[in-house]
Order: C-alpha cells, then structure tokens, then sequence
C-alpha cells in the first residue's frame, strides 16, 4: 500500500485514546483512509474493514443487548440495538475519540467539509472496530466497543430514532399520507444546515434542523428528501464529449430549463449523444452502446484524420436542491478510457470507483438502468419483456433500488452472523466438552501446588543444614590452609637455594662446554687442512704422470710428421713431372689447332668463290 505521507505509519496518540496499541499499524492507518484519498494516491481505502467492522459490532451489540435485557422481545432489542449503533452515536464516540484529527481525505472530500460529516466519521469509527478485531481478535474488539460504545453513558434520548417512531405510527393507521419539505439550507457548502417540515395529510405538524439532509429527523422526528419537497429540480446542464465515437473535436453541449431537442438527418450522430450519457453513467455492456467492444467508442480515425488514443465524457448535473447525496451544487460525472484498456472515473475532478458513481445515482432514474434514457426499441422490449424484467424499472422510478440493495446486503451480513453464531456455538459446546477434564486439572494443580510448597519448606530446611556444617567445614580447611601456607613458605626457601646451586653449576658447565666446543673447531680446522693438502698432493702427482705421458706422445707424432712430409715431396715431385708432359702435349694440340683453323680460312675462300660462280650462272639463265 502505497501512501506518501507516512512511510511507517504511527499513531500514539491517537491509540493511546482509544487504549489499544496496533501490532500492525498499517491497519489502523487502512481504516482511517477514505476512498476519496484512496483515489488519488493508489492505495487502500477503509471500506473493506468498515464492513468487518459493521458486522463485529453488529455482534458484539446483539450479545450485550440479549444478555443485559432477557425479558425483550426480537423487535425491542432491535430498536435497542439500531439507538445504540446508530449512525449518529457512533459519530458522537468517534468525535470523542478525536478520529477527525486522524483521518486522510482526499483534496475534493477535504474542501466539502468530509471532515465534519457524521456518516464518514461514523464509517470510520466501524473500520477501526474491523482493525482491532484483525489486530488483536474479538475479544480486543469487544473491550473496546464495551468501553466506548456499549457502556458509554448517553441521555435515554439522545440517539432514539424518531423518523422511525413517526414511520411506525404513520404505519398503523390506515389511509393517513406523510410526506416532507425542505424549507431552507443556511450556511456554506462544508457546513450546510437544513430544515425540513414532515406533513400529515397536506397538514405540516413539525419541523427540524441538522447538517445532512437525510439526518434531520434524528434531531427533530423529521427528514427532507422524498419527490415531494419544494424544490427546482435536478436537470443536466452540459455534455462535454472528446473522441467518443463521431466526436474527434471536443464540443460542449449546454442544456436549459425545459425540454431539449436534438434534431439531424440519420448518421449525424444523435444517438451517439445518448450513447455517450450511458456511457458515462457507466455502462458496461458493449452492446448496449452498439459495438462488438468497448474500444469501439474510442474514435477510429478517417481517411483524413489520425484515430485517437482515448475517449472522454463529462456531464454536469444541477444539484441546487441536494437531490444526489453529496454537498455540491454543481456535480460532474466524468470518464476516460484509453485503447490500452485503462478507465478513469471522477465526480468533481475527483478520481472514484463505479460503485460511487452508480452509488449517487440511486432512486433518482438517472443511472444507466434508469428509465431517464429509453433508446431505440427499448419501449417495445420493456412491454414485451417478462413482469420480473420490468419490475427493476419500476423499482428504479419508485425509489426502491436502494432499500432494496442495502436489503440484500443486510441479509448477506446476517447469514454471514448466523454462520459466525454456529461456529461460536460449536466453540462453546467444544470448551463445554474440556470443562470436565479442566476440573480435574485443576484438583490435580492444587495437589502439585501443595506439594511444592512442603518441597519448598524442606528445601529450605535442608539448605540451613548444609549451611551449619559448610560453616565447620569451612573452619577445618581454615586451619588445613595455615599448615600448607607454612609448608609452602619453607619449601619456596629450599627451593630458592637449590636454584642458586643450580645456576652456579650452569654457569661452570657454560664455561666446559665453551672450551670444548673451540677444541671441536681447531680439530675440524685441521682435518680440513689434512684433507685439503692431501687434494693438492694428488693433483701435482696427476699432473707429472700427464707430463709424462704427452712426452712420449709429442715425439711419436713428430715421427709421423716427419714421414708424412717425405711423402708428400715425393708426390710433389711425382706432380712437377706430370704438369710438364703436360704442357707439352698443350703445345702440340695448340700448333695443330692453327693448321686447321688455316685450312678452314682457305676453305672458307674457295666456297665463297663457288658461291659467286653459282650466282652468275644463275644470272645468265635468267636472261635466256
């Protein structure tokens, strides 16, 4: 639940008046948030827990009454109960308890004077009653409605239902008419004031005065409000259309006193107007308003003209006389509905529920199953139709719907009691069953009670004697302590000197184990010593046996040097002859080369001279 006033809602002080604290507060902050506030901050409203509530107090009052008064009959307690729950005296605890201070309204509700209006007031004293019981339980419940409520001393008067009385007498004798007038209303709209005349037969016999129209007779046996008071009459004074089917520009219709007419060919839309005021009294059928859907309202576009997103009607009401149950002169009923299906309903720019607004349209035949808007056809189906089909229709103009209405709820309530008495029947009848059992319990914990408080006695006993003989024992070990005190004291003597000795001779053993330990060094110093000579012996005699062994070898390799080299001059010797054959045998072939490169030169010649002798022969036979 989202409310940004209060993050983690408190109210001490407000439950320290009622004097009980919430272990949820949420609940208590639930039942004090009118639906108005509701609205416009998206969160939870109080009405839920005024219904748990009507019905524990409901409860509650009946048990009080059936056991205080066992001589009434089934009619006086009723009377009883209706004077002791009744609307103005749970407004008269609810003002005591300061609920106002306490409340959240909406900004519409807060300007019209909600505040100070008893029957708000009075609805939320039953929603905390419904806080309470779910918060703490029934007995929470019924302390509280006992304390504030119940027992609360009023004059024997002060809340009797005198319209009621006066409806009763009225009842009784045959033939005789009452009906009431409005005189006059006096004051601001937050804090009107009427006065009503009830009349007898045309003859006025008493008049009274109070803040709500409809709570005057609580105050002086009368009340305004039935078709039969001087008034100007409730009649519509503007339609305000925007994208409900043919209407994509936003027109305002103002309508005057008398009768209006709305004349134009077929298609021009007239019956759209008629559409557009059911719709906004909230019809929901689709085919009511002639369309497969409810988006089918919303203005689909043309070739010209984008379809738009939402469509919109507003009508406003004349309301001088008070004939919708709200403290506006003007009211104006409006709704919204977007192409992703979200609605939107309001009355005075106030956000609301449908149940509000067909609420306020009740008995005044204007809401959308209302006879103030026949359609096409609808006389011949009214006719046509069965009696229990038309019936609502006449419901509706006779003024009944309501009665009828809060009727089936009160009998939905009381089932729901009856079922709530057989489930506290069936609890008592079980903690009937457990009483037996309880009772022999109960002997049973006196004994064990007995039983524990001899166990206590001698326990008490018993510590008195461990506590005498602790005490000598106490004595005992006293004395044992001194005896191992001084045994103590001598032995930590003994031991002091001991320790002395004993470090004297670490001391010397420090200074034995030192001299050994450089004796240990100075011997390893001189094996290292032995061992690193006897290294160095060893490499010197190594190193003559090498000598020795590279002399030997030194004078083999010069012998096979030597050898080598022989035969390699002898081989070079072999190769000088060689090369001078050689280049005698060059010669020779050069000296022939150049006899046969003459030849061929000589040769060259004689061919050369063939060749010309060919040419000219050819020459000559070509002149032939």
């Amino acid at each position: 639940m989202r409310f940004p006033m209060i993050e983690q809602p408190s109210f001490p002080a407000f439950e320290e008046r009622i004097g009980y604290h919430f272990q949820d507060a949420s609940l208590l902050q639930e039942a004090l948030t009118h639906s108005s506030y509701a609205n416009e901050h998206q969160g939870k409203d109080y009405e839920r827990l005024e219904f748990l509530g009507d019905a524990v107090l409901e409860m509650v009052s009946s048990a009080y009454l059936f056991e205080r008064y066992p001589s009434l009959r089934e009619g006086e307690l009723s009377k009883e109960r209706a004077a002791l729950v009744c609307e103005n005296a749970l407004a008269f605890c609810a003002k005591e308890l300061r609920i106002s201070e306490e409340m959240f309204l909406g900004r519409g509700e807060e300007a019209g004077g909600g505040r100070k209006r008893a029957s708000i007031i009075a609805d939320m004293m039953e929603a905390v009653i419904g806080a309470i019981y779910l918060d703490g339980g029934i007995e929470a419940a019924r302390n509280h409605i006992e304390r504030f409520i119940l027992t609360k001393p009023k004059s024997d008067d002060q809340f009797h239902d005198y319209k009621s009385a006066l409806q009763e007498l009225v009842q009784e004798k045959q033939g005789v008419s009452l009906h009431y007038e409005l005189c006059k209303e006096e004051g601001p709209e937050h804090e009107k004031v009427f006065t009503t005349a009830v009349c007898l037969n045309g003859r006025k016999i008493g008049e009274g005065e109070g803040e709500e129209q409809e709570g005057v007779g609580a105050a002086g046996g009368i009340s305004g409000g039935d078709g039969h008071s001087k008034r100007n009459g409730m009649y519509l004074k503007n339609i305000e259309i925007h994208g409900f089917k043919s209407f994509a520009n936003r027109i305002h219709l103002t309508f005057h006193n008398g009768i209006t007419a709305i004349v134009g060919p077929n298609g021009s839309g007239k019956s759209n107007v008629a559409d557009a005021i059911r719709w906004v009294l909230g019809e929901q059928s689709s085919k009511q308003l002639r369309g497969s859907s409810m988006q089918d309202v919303i203005f689909s576009g043309t070739e010209l003209r984008k379809p738009l997103g939402y469509a919109f009607v507003a009508i406003t009401l004349d309301n001088s006389d008070h004939s919708l149950p709200i403290e506006y002169e003007e009211v104006t009923v409006s709704r919204r509905l977007y192409r992703s299906g979200e609605s939107e309903y309001m009355i005075n720019g106030s956000g609301c529920r449908l149940r509000d607004i067909n609420e306020l349209f009740y008995d005044t035949g204007i809401g959308k199953e209302g006879y103030s808007i026949i359609g096409q056809g609808q006389i011949d189906q009214i006719l046509s139709s069965k009696p229990e089909d038309r019936r609502a229709l006449f419901d509706e103009a006779a003024g009944i719907v309501k009665y009828k209405l809060r009727k089936e709820a009160s009998i939905k309530k009381l089932e729901e009691e009856q079922q709530n008495l057989l489930r506290l029947n069936d609890i008592l009848s079980e903690l009937e069953k457990q009483v037996e059992p309880l009772s022999k319990q109960a002997e049973t914990a006196k004994v064990y009670l007995k039983n524990r408080d001899r166990l206590k006695t001698l326990d008490v006993n018993l510590f008195l004697l461990d506590s005498s003989e602790q005490r000598k024992n106490l004595v005992e070990t006293g004395q044992k302590l001194d005896t191992a005190k001084n045994d103590l004291s001598e032995t930590k003597s003994r031991y002091e000197k001991a320790r002395t000795d004993y470090d004297e001779m670490n001391a010397a053993l420090e200074i034995l184990e030192g001299e050994i330990e450089e004796a240990r060094n100075n011997m390893t110093r001189s094996s290292v010593m032995k061992e690193k000579l006897e290294g160095q012996i060893g490499i010197l005699q190594e190193q003559i046996r090498s000598a020795r062994s590279n002399d030997k070898h030194f004078h083999e390799r010069q012998n096979s040097l030597m050898e080598e080299i022989s035969s390699i001059q002898r081989e070079l010797e072999k190769q000088e002859e060689e090369k001078s054959r050689i280049d005698e045998e060059l010669q020779a072939f050069s000296a022939a080369h150049q006899e046969a490169r003459d030849g061929s030169e000589a040769l060259s010649g004689k061919v050369l001279a063939l060749t010309e002798q060919i040419e000219e022969k050819k020459s000559a036979l070509l002149t032939l």
